[in-house]
Parts: C-alpha cells; sequence; structure tokens
C-alpha cells in the first residue's frame, strides 16, 4: 500500500478533485500524520488536469489522493497530480514515510510556485473524508509547482475551515528613491 496509480488524462466535463474523493481511505494503525487513498486504475480525468499540467489529453499523469492527519484528526486532503517525466519513481513512493512535496523537493529545487486559494463548501465525499459537517466551509488551494521552466505537479490541497488557517509574511525589497 503507500502508492498512488497512473492515469490516462482525458476529455471529459467536470471537476477533478471532486471525482476523486470517492476513493477509499486507508490509515496504517500507529502512523503520525498521514493517512492515504490509493485511485482504482482506469479513472479518467477532467480537460483542466491536462491544462494544468500543460499536457496533452491522453498523456498518462501519476496521481495520489492522501488524507493528512494531525493528532487523530484529519486536516488536509491531498489531491496531487504529476508528471512522470519529472518524477518517475512516485507510484513507489511510501508516502506512509514522507509525504508527496518531500519527494519532489527531492528531486530538485522549485523555480515556481502558483497557489489559487478559494473558501468553498464541500461535496459529501470531502466531508466524509475530512470529518467535517455539511455545514463547514473549506479551505480550498489549487497549487502547481515548475522546476526547470515546465509543470510537474498540480495538487489540490482542501483544509476544513474549522482546523486550518493560512499565513504569508515576506520581505519586500525597495530601491531607495533619488
Amino acid at each position: 500500500m503507500g502508492r498512488g496509480a497512473p492515469r490516462t488524462v482525458r476529455d471529459r466535463v467536470g471537476e477533478g478533485f471532486r471525482d476523486s474523493a470517492h476513493d477509499r481511505t486507508w490509515r496504517p494503525p500507529g502512523s503520525r500524520g498521514r493517512g492515504h487513498s490509493d485511485s482504482p486504475p482506469g479513472r479518467r480525468h477532467a480537460r483542466p488536469i491536462a491544462t494544468e499540467l500543460e499536457v496533452p489529453p491522453g498523456s498518462v499523469v501519476f496521481h495520489s489522493l492522501i488524507v493528512h492527519f494531525e493528532d487523530d484528526r484529519p486536516v488536509q486532503l491531498e489531491n496531487r497530480y504529476v508528471t512522470p517525466g519529472f518524477a518517475r519513481d512516485y507510484l513507489k513512493q511510501d508516502f506512509t514515510r514522507h509525504t508527496p512535496y518531500e519527494y519532489l523537493m527531492s528531486l530538485g529545487p522549485l523555480e515556481e510556485v502558483e497557489h489559487v486559494v478559494q473558501a468553498l463548501m464541500p461535496d459529501a465525499a470531502t466531508r466524509a473524508l475530512l470529518a467535517i459537517p455539511a455545514t463547514e466551509p473549506v479551505l480550498h488551494v489549487r497549487r502547481r509547482t515548475w522546476p526547470g521552466g515546465a509543470v510537474v505537479s498540480t495538487a489540490r490541497l482542501v483544509h476544513p475551515g474549522s482546523r486550518y488557517s493560512l499565513f504569508g509574511r515576506f520581505r519586500v525589497n525597495r530601491k531607495a528613491s533619488p
């Protein structure tokens, strides 16, 4: 266990993360911080996945669906698609020992990261995986990463609204005025 599945990106109408949220969830006994769900082979994915990865429809991509836990409570549903050209051993990883992000970062530094953050009302399957009531919104972060000028990963990171906050701090370099 602990591995994802290869996919073929096909033309299809629909939103990818809601499709994948219907897969079963597995969490190893005594595991700390992570759970995992394998997707069944042969699942077709929406055109937006191919567009986000900047690959033609019909391209094979790797997929993982993982529920992350903290103090035995689900805090994140990670639905990730990865190009095999960048991470050919992605499906061989044991994501109960390290996260997909840790593995991908071990392959080389990122040059560019894109985040799109939304507050959404989740579907029933997502609520079940995150153990939240129907009235609780989620924080949905769509993340794409580029090392070497090409998109190699797109992920939908879904967090229960009551268990997550987003924080950022950065330094702005200003030129002195003449």
